[in-house]
């Protein structure tokens, strides 16, 4: 009769190893990770130095180096206040490798340092690349002995040197058991992956989306410009058109009062003596009377 497989969910050596790496480098490194940033940007400073920053941080979220989640993080909707708390140990490593004026070591941010290489820098990329190796292609929790052995050496000797405590570490080493924080950690790194990859779908919707508002709204701008060009020219002709009758009422005007003048000059230069003194001898006195009378009552 066959035996029946072992479940893969069972307790085991192995993957009490697992557990324990998982919080030596998740926890322990979060925490050496922080500290670090803090020192850098302590909490007080960090709502101006973030917008201080606004450009890089930015200019990593538009490359998608940054995420939505990571970014309400740096500046929290509702004018709520960032917290260096609430960063996981990848958004620290973003944060200190972009605006915290480190100088990557030889061989870069995502390559595993040289064994002389003991800087702080160096120790940073370790500590992202045993992430890295650990969680990046994992088929199994479980890390058998020898493995657990070079892990644990290599990752809590890079944590102690970023100022962890060597007596936590120990402690640590030392536990029983654990498997249950053990699959509590891992679940909440793979709700935080699972976050990141709806976040990147939805950031690239909001993309999209952006574009096509870009796209519509300089076709309505051209739109705008054009009937504002066809205003400009409506308006255009007609001050030229109110000008060209200002121009000929003026010269009507002109005319006018030339041509009074000349008859004003005309009638000065004539001789009425005579006409007067004709009629005069004609007129008979007491006749015409009203005349003269309706002259009065005008005056």
């Amino acid at each position: 009769m066959a035996t029946a497989a072992p479940s893969p969910l069972a307790s085991s050596r192995e993957k009490t190893n697992g557990n324990k790496l998982s919080r030596l480098l998740i926890d322990g490194g979060t925490t050496v990770l922080r500290n670090i940033f803090d020192a850098i940007h302590p909490p007080a400073n960090l709502t101006s130095d973030l917008n201080s920053n606004y450009s890089i941080l930015s200019t990593l979220l538009r490359k998608r180096v940054l995420n939505g989640q990571q970014w309400d993080k740096l500046f929290p909707s509702g004018g709520g206040l960032p917290d260096s708390n609430t960063f996981d140990i990848t958004l620290l490593f973003l944060l200190l490798t972009n605006i915290c004026s480190l100088t990557p070591p030889l061989t870069g941010w995502h390559t595993k340092p040289s064994p002389g290489d003991n800087s702080v820098e160096a120790n940073l990329a370790r500590v992202k690349f045993f992430r890295n190796e650990l969680y990046g292609h994992v088929t199994s929790t479980g890390v058998d002995a020898t493995s657990f052995s070079t892990f644990w050496q290599e990752i809590s000797t890079t944590l102690y040197s970023l100022g962890l405590d060597q007596a936590e570490i120990d402690r640590l080493k030392a536990e029983q058991g654990g498997e249950k924080d053990y699959f509590d950690a891992l679940i909440e790194w793979a709700v935080s992956l699972l976050l990141y990859f709806f976040a990147l779908s939805k950031t690239q919707d909001v993309l999209d989306e952006a574009v096509e508002i870009e796209l519509k709204g300089q076709q309505e701008m051209r739109a705008a410009q054009s009937r504002l060009e066809g205003v400009c020219e409506s308006q255009d002709e007609i001050r030229a058109s109110i000008q060209e009758v200002k121009e000929e009422v003026k010269s009507l005007t002109k005319k006018r009062n030339e041509h009074a003048d000349e008859v004003l000059r005309t009638l000065v230069k004539l001789e009425f003596k005579g006409d007067i003194e004709f009629h005069a001898n004609k007129f008979q006195e007491g006749t015409r009377e009203w005349i003269f009378e309706s002259i009065e009552a005008v005056r």
